[in-house]
């Protein structure tokens, strides 16, 4: 959709199913976990004008959680593949890269939520959504480092069981997070008297 004069245009052919897409910082390209007809989801690339979309990884990988999977200078992503690891993989690095690097130190337990802002680090919850405040941790990729960035907890905490999709900006100076609130529970009781 454009945001100005011009014309609606889908740029994906109909028989991709696409899960999630981001554009590369660039806005020249497109990468977008999907499906192909009778096949498993994989990684894709696509030239922004359109045109046919280039898998990039082999099946059963797809882009990382949240709108961080890019990295800044639009070269890597972030990827989850089979067995829930997650991996750092190159966009131009073949047709699909067939070396997706892992990441070490992470389970399918933990969260990544995007790239710090100096390109070599990223953002990483352990363990699940239910653990309250939700510790959000900078990891260094090439030394394995871990370094407390932030604990995020809503101000008022009544009824929260989950805080659940963290955004980090580029710059780090902002974020926002969702969170899930449960204040009432509804029970059925029989047989009292």
């Amino acid at each position: 959709y454009p945001t100005g004069a011009g014309e609606t245009r889908s740029l994906t052919p109909p028989e991709f199913a696409v899960t999630s897409a981001q554009w590369t910082p660039d806005g020249r390209r497109i990468v977008m976990s999907a499906r192909e007809p009778g096949r498993d989801a994989r990684v894709y690339a696509m030239d922004a004008a359109g045109g046919t979309p280039r898998a990039i990884l082999p099946e059963g990988y797809r882009l990382g959680l949240g709108s961080g999977a890019i990295s800044a200078d639009g070269k890597r992503i972030l990827a989850r593949g089979p067995g829930g690891l997650h991996y750092v993989c190159s966009i131009d690095s073949g047709n699909p890269n067939p070396n997706p690097v892992a990441i070490p130190g992470l389970s399918p337990d933990d969260t990544v939520y995007g790239w710090g802002r100096d390109g070599t680090s990223v953002f990483v919850r352990h363990g699940t959504a239910t653990a309250l405040p939700a510790r959000i941790i900078r990891k260094d990729l090439a030394t394995g480092r871990e370094e407390k960035w932030r604990d995020l907890l809503p101000a008022d905490a009544a009824g929260l069981n989950a805080v659940q999709v963290i955004r980090v900006t580029p710059d780090e100076k902002a974020y926002a997070y969702s969170y899930f609130r449960s204040l009432s529970n509804l029970y059925i009781a029989s047989g009292i008297r």
